[in-house]
């Protein structure tokens, strides 16, 4: 007789606007991800809710769209410091991110083999799927936190609970999430 192996809850993070905050580029006119290590923030308070959804026994994984060198904004090498501080930040307040999983494609990029097709692109689910297969996960019983209606689409694609935070930046109306919250520490009371 064959081992059963208990499918796995998982929490998705969007990474900007969720776990760091996005930068405001003047001479862009837009807010986008750090491109330095020196703009990566984290609030206390983000570090300590993920600390304690912990102990509801989820695997974490981050999931971002980071288009900005295929738009020429930043380097490649600049995009991977930003994402080892961030890393680096999570570790040593003892958050463990079992996968990071990040498309750098966009439909407008300079950058051919960073262009369409933008398969592995927020809304599409393939970056969930791929974690469903390799880490045994349990999407209907898992979640995905994200700041725009991108992050919600994609969890709905594959049948994932879904939480929007409000921001002052995006708005949700192609989109409506499962949950609404204004708050990252309301998470503790939706997510069990």
């Amino acid at each position: 007789m064959g081992k059963s192996f208990k499918m796995k809850k998982a929490i998705f993070f969007d990474r900007d606007g969720v776990i760091n905050k996005e930068v405001f580029r003047k001479k862009l006119n837009k807010w986008t991800a750090p491109h330095k290590i020196s703009e990566v923030k984290i609030k206390k308070k983000t570090l300590k809710v993920i600390n304690e959804l912990k102990e509801k026994n989820f695997f974490f994984f981050v999931i971002s769209n980071q288009p900005d060198y295929a738009l020429g904004l930043t380097s490649l090498k600049n995009l991977k410091l930003v994402h080892g501080k961030i890393k680096e930040i999570l570790q040593k307040n003892s958050i463990l991110i079992k996968k990071y999983f990040y498309s750098y494609r966009h439909e407008k990029s300079i950058i051919k083999k960073l262009g369409p097709p933008c398969f592995d692109r927020k809304p599409k689910p393939f970056f969930l799927n791929k974690a469903k297969k390799k880490y045994n996960l349990d999407l209907k019983n898992s979640w995905i936190v994200g700041d725009r209606y991108t992050d919600i689409d994609c969890g709905k694609k594959a049948g994932l609970k879904t939480i929007g935070i409000k921001s002052n930046i995006y708005s949700f109306n192609r989109s409506k999430p499962d949950y609404l919250i204004k708050n990252i520490n309301e998470l503790l009371d939706i997510i069990d």
